[in-house]
């Protein structure tokens, strides 16, 4: 079939030919066209009601060029705006500009006004013919890209990574599921509206409901896994946690790619777990060994979901979510691959997921990566170490860290969006933690009040003294050491530091 109004297109650049780039391209220029024909139809605004349902179908890695991936990344997080080629345009020009985005002929705006004169020039119902060329190129892609990855199992004589390559080549020729799944459920009115949706089904400590997907985000020392795991023990085992009232005991499958038996056995026992708490209860998965990444393999998610079928778990935690995906987090495809492959089938059993993740090199900025992470799923919540005290009695050092948990993002709005939390444990001088010393507690009223007021005295007192701007933590305990001002732990120091950018930059 050749395309309509051919002759109205701009003639094709003089690409170069297929084989010295991508021997599974047949056609790179006619392919150009086609991506640019389906971001052009994206782009126009009449066509925001349909846009919704087509990003369903296509996603950004069914893109070849990799200036097309951003600029559909970007059309995916603007999606439904009216102004959507403004925002795309301004983006995509801005002083981070990827080398991609730079090589387009004839800039930004140019090229983008090109994409939607090819999609004028089709009219919409010619939408579906080079979207289907599109993925139809892309599975030609992934047939090349899988038989290499088969040939190279057989030559190096591994059958397990070989069959895991055969499994994806028979997903990719017969992606629809089996005729027993119903893939197309109706919603019945009569049932749906008899449903009390007024009572909220809280798991333990009151900040995620039955069946929702959560992510936890916070630096490497802040204790997020301990602070899980604290919640896991007491949530398997029937008990108050955060001051919410004891519920039924739950079951929790854990994936954790991130600590050792040691880190994972001597925090058990500091937060008083035995065995027998565990048992039949927490089913702990330690660096599983997946074929494949869970953002990327459909045999990897088959199983995956077929661990969280045996063991029908209430929660599923994901430690941490870099350790299981292949996609760069700062593409939305990634993150949308995931939540389609995991999050939704997921949702679908009624299974809650929790998601444990890292701060980027700035922490204000929240989660590193694309921010399609934070909306694939219903809540996220950051923790951030605010203070923290330690007193020596003998050989015995108690340690008092206070940890603010702020959501920042949430599709449902109900319950707390903040907790101010104390950790306290107890462990030897200079060796292991204590046996049942360890727990978690909300802090009394006011306690992130006074530790903000404190914060605010050290800046105050800073500022007077002619503090230099732009100092981080470890330079400005430098600078206070050399003016014989006292320093404090690094937990308020780095409040210090954030509240002096603020005031800072408001005063230049």
């Amino acid at each position: 079939m050749t395309l309509p109004r051919q002759d109205a297109r701009a003639k094709p650049r003089n690409d170069p030919p297929a084989s010295a780039i991508d021997p599974a391209v047949s056609n790179p220029a006619a392919l150009r066209i086609d991506e640019q024909t389906v971001l052009g139809w994206f782009l126009h605004a009449a066509n925001h009601t349909d846009a919704r349902a087509c990003t369903d179908v296509i996603g950004v890695r069914h893109f070849y060029n990799p200036a097309h991936q951003e600029i559909y990344s970007l059309i995916l997080v603007h999606a439904g705006a009216p102004n959507i080629l403004a925002l795309v345009t301004a983006d995509l020009s801005g002083p981070n500009m990827l080398r991609s985005i730079r090589a387009l002929p004839g800039g930004v705006a140019s090229y983008l006004s090109e994409c939607m004169e090819y999609a004028h020039l089709l009219g919409p119902h010619e939408l579906g013919f080079h979207m289907g060329r599109v993925i139809e190129a892309h599975q030609r892609r992934r047939r090349f890209e899988i038989h290499a990855r088969a040939t190279k199992a057989l030559e190096a004589d591994d059958l397990d990574a070989y069959e895991a390559a055969q499994d994806e080549m028979r997903d990719l020729a017969n992606p629809a599921a089996s005729d027993s799944e119903d893939r197309f459920p109706e919603i019945d009115w009569d049932e749906a509206f008899a449903i009390d949706f007024s009572q909220m089904d809280w798991l333990p400590g009151r900040f995620m409901e039955r069946g929702q997907q959560v992510t936890v985000v916070g630096d490497g020392k802040v204790g997020k896994s301990l602070f899980l795991l604290d919640w896991v023990v007491r949530a398997v085992t029937g008990r108050a946690f955060l001051g919410d009232d004891p519920r039924p005991p739950i079951r929790v499958l854990y994936f954790d790619r991130e600590n050792s038996l040691r880190d994972i056995v001597t925090r058990a026992r500091a937060l008083g777990a035995s065995p027998d708490d565990l048992r039949g209860r927490l089913m702990y998965r330690q660096f599983p060994r997946f074929s494949g990444a869970l953002d990327e393999s459909s045999t990897a998610a088959r199983e995956f979901l077929g661990i969280v079928d045996a063991v029908m778990p209430d929660v599923v935690i994901l430690d941490t979510a870099s350790r299981f995906i292949a996609g760069k987090e700062n593409d939305a495809d990634t993150w949308l691959q995931l939540y389609q492959l995991i999050h939704a089938p997921l949702k679908a059993r009624g299974v809650a997921c929790v998601r444990l993740d890292h701060f980027g090199k700035d922490s204000d900025r929240g989660s590193r990566g694309s921010s399609a992470k934070t909306q694939d799923v219903d809540h996220v919540w950051e923790m951030r170490r605010v203070d923290e005290r330690k007193q020596l009695l003998g050989d015995v050092e108690r340690v008092a860290t206070t940890i603010s948990m702020r959501r920042t993002h949430t599709r449902s709005g109900l319950g707390e969006d903040e907790f101010t939390i104390v950790r306290r444990g107890e462990k030897r001088r200079g060796g292991m933690w204590l046996d049942g010393r360890t727990g978690h507690q909300l802090a009394e009223a006011g306690a992130l009040d006074s530790i903000r007021a404190e914060v605010d005295r050290i800046v105050d007192d800073l500022l007077a003294k002619s503090v230099p701007p732009n100092l981080g933590r470890d330079r400005l305990k430098g600078w206070m050491t050399l003016k014989q001002i006292p320093t404090f732990n690094n937990a308020l120091m780095a409040d210090v530091v954030r509240e002096l950018k603020v005031r800072q930059g408001d005063l230049s």
